[in-house]
């Protein structure tokens, strides 16, 4: 069973992110990195690369952008990420 602690604090986060206003965070998908810090975000991408074509909503790349830090996809990836993932 997952601790109580952790689940209502990420719950709070999703919370707090969907009252954000993310548009901003749609152009730095197209015009800057990606920065994932995120276990989850990180394994989402994974996950995202070992399909063919994944169906991926902007919103969800602008999401994982808020709690990136650490590791970073460059744009150039991002053009590679372009013919796996496709954009709505």
């Amino acid at each position: 069973m997952k601790n109580p602690k952790t689940y209502y604090k990420y719950k709070f986060k999703q919370r707090k992110l969907l009252k954000r206003n993310i548009s901003k965070y749609n152009n730095l998908v197209i015009n800057s990195s990606i920065f994932i810090n995120d276990e989850i975000s990180y394994n989402y991408i994974k996950f995202c690369l070992k399909q063919d074509k994944v169906s991926l909503n902007k919103k969800i790349i602008a999401e994982l952008i808020i709690f990136e830090k650490s590791f970073a996809i460059t744009l150039f990836n991002l053009i590679f990420f372009k013919n796996l993932i496709k954009f709505k």
